[in-house]
């Protein structure tokens, strides 16, 4: 467990290998199931930002490193520590946020800051139920974007 300094508030903890990611306030386990590829999974909260190991495997395959980079998207991480120049573009282009995401992260908070202004604790966008988890994502992608030069003016 990781606890504030200052206020004694916890900060993360960690759950054992097969815990629920639902019940996980901080840091979880996953394993491919081939069992060969596995990563431990960090919570996004208190404004962290999750970075993966570097890929080593093979550093001038940019097919393979975009595949290793994609698992971590998904699995939540914002970026990769990279090895060798040749995995720049590639990781890049993969933790950038495309036009269209966020053009839909646009639309939710939209939808958000309009419920919460109405006194709501849940919006829809896109025939999508919106919850906190769900604005605090698209909040996160267009801080990305913007940090990327990517939000127009």
């Amino acid at each position: 467990m990781l606890w504030d300094a200052a206020t004694g508030k916890e900060l993360w903890s960690f759950s054992e290998p097969g815990a629920s990611v639902i019940t996980s306030r901080g840091i979880n386990y996953w394993e491919s199931p081939d069992g060969k590829d596995r990563r431990l999974i960090f919570q996004i909260n208190n404004n962290l930002q999750a970075i993966d190991a570097a890929y080593f495997a093979s550093v001038k395959d940019a097919d393979a490193t975009r595949t290793d980079a994609l698992l971590a998207k998904e699995l939540g991480f914002c970026g990769k520590l990279l090895f060798h120049p040749n995995q720049i573009a590639v990781c890049n282009e993969v933790f950038s946020p495309s036009r269209a995401e966020i053009a839909r992260a646009l639309r939710i908070i939209a939808a958000w800051d309009a419920a919460q202004k109405a006194g709501h604790g849940t919006a829809m966008a896109d025939g999508q139920f919106i919850a906190v988890d769900i604005a605090l994502m698209a909040k996160r992608t267009l801080a990305v974007a913007g940090q990327a030069g990517l939000l127009r003016t």
